[in-house]
């Protein structure tokens, strides 16, 4: 029997240019840069980007794509170890607080999550769980969006939601 066969060698994560809309994959290579381990910029220049070019995002839900790049941009920059992830979220826990206050953007937080780590369901579940400890995420919002719809969960034969 080989069990090798049964581990999928794909369990990287997804660039946010996969799977951001294209007019919003500038802002996020941008943030991406900005919040990167070998620039750590100050949480306050974050806090200023967000309120010069985040502030005025022209679509039907502005704050929830806000939240989505930050968060796309962050989770995917801190993917070499959990400790990254950690690291680059706890840096900048002020500005992500004050862009996930809302259903919507928790939702479009847990999306970003999920896109960004699509093939290692291990790595959503440890992240998800820090956002949801750190309150970026309320418990019962996390459970809404994962009953919204069976895709969060279909297919991927993920055995932690069993």
């Amino acid at each position: 029997l080989d069990l090798m066969g049964l581990i999928d060698k794909e369990t990287g994560a997804i660039a946010p240019s996969e799977y951001i809309e294209d007019h919003m994959r500038e802002l996020v290579t941008e943030v991406q840069d900005m919040v990167s381990l070998s620039r750590r910029e100050e949480c306050s220049v974050l806090e200023e980007f967000v309120a010069n070019s985040l502030s005025d995002l022209t679509s039907e839900t502005p704050t929830a794509d806000r939240a989505k790049i930050l968060v796309a941009a962050m989770v995917y920059e801190g993917r070499e170890s959990f400790s990254h992830v950690l690291g680059i979220v706890g840096r900048y826990l002020k500005v992500l607080r004050s862009c996930v206050e809302g259903e919507q953007e928790q939702f479009a937080c847990a999306t970003a999550i999920s896109h960004t780590w699509k093939k290692n369901p291990q790595c959503f579940v440890m992240v998800m769980d820090k956002f949801v400890a750190m309150k970026l995420i309320s418990p019962i919002n996390l459970a809404k969006w994962l009953l919204s719809s069976f895709e969060h969960v279909e297919g991927r034969g993920d055995p932690v939601w069993e």
